[in-house]
């Protein structure tokens, strides 16, 4: 894997890190030590979940399929885990 290739790997799990803290921040916050938990366990499962698809289909093509691998199961996760309201 290319230096390049490496740092942009990098720079998407920080940048999923630093999403996932600040859209439970904007849907409401964390109201208990359950949900703060969630949050934190949730962190090592999307990279998780990233990283075989950077493996096995490549950068670019996980690149396109990031807010299926990220967005819809956070959306689906805030909305009927934590039930906030988006």
């Amino acid at each position: 894997m290319a230096f390049l290739t490496l740092l942009g790997v990098c720079n998407y799990g920080l940048v999923l890190i630093f999403g996932l803290f600040l859209s439970t921040f904007i849907a409401g916050g964390w109201n208990n030590p359950w949900q703060k938990k969630l949050i934190f366990i949730l962190c090592p499962v999307f990279l998780m979940l990233q990283s075989p698809c950077w493996l096995i289909l490549g950068v670019e093509t996980t690149k396109r399929l990031y807010p299926l691998i990220v967005h819809l199961p956070l959306v689906l996760i805030l909305i009927f885990v934590l039930e906030f309201t988006i």
